[in-house]
């Protein structure tokens, strides 16, 4: 609240900040986003590992990307509790998910190329016999 007693606009929720107490003025994000991207990092690094060398359906990984970054964006917003102002609802989202979909494209692709270039297709001879 300010001391007119209208509350402040960049307060989160559970925040009762006043105008010259707010910790983190002049922050663009919030610790909730940088913490839910870290969050994504290790999501995008389990899908892509999951979905390509577990179940090896390719075309899940590209479905599964958007819905991730969905989920870590409200995820960003819930874990700093920010629902307003407006555009920096939108930045956390943004930063949590840009960064979830980047590492998830980095490790799609490492994960392509060392199969492409390490994998030499080597079998060994496995003879079964039933009886």
């Amino acid at each position: 609240m300010d001391p007119t007693g209208q509350p402040v606009e960049d307060a989160g929720l559970d925040e009762q900040a006043t105008q010259s107490t707010r910790s983190g003025e002049g922050r663009v994000l919030d610790r909730g986003a940088i913490y839910a991207a870290m969050v994504g990092l290790g999501m995008a690094v389990t899908i892509a590992i999951s979905f390509e060398l577990v179940i090896a359906i390719q075309a899940l990984v590209f479905v599964s990307a958007p819905f991730a970054g969905l989920v870590i964006g409200y995820y960003a917003n819930d874990k700093s509790l920010r629902w307003r102002p407006r555009w920096r609802l939108f930045t956390n989202a943004a930063f949590a998910g840009t960064i979830t979909g980047l590492s998830l494209a980095l490790m799609y692709v490492a994960l392509r190329l060392l199969f492409i270039y390490a994998d030499s297709g080597y079998r060994p001879d496995l003879i079964l016999t039933i009886g």
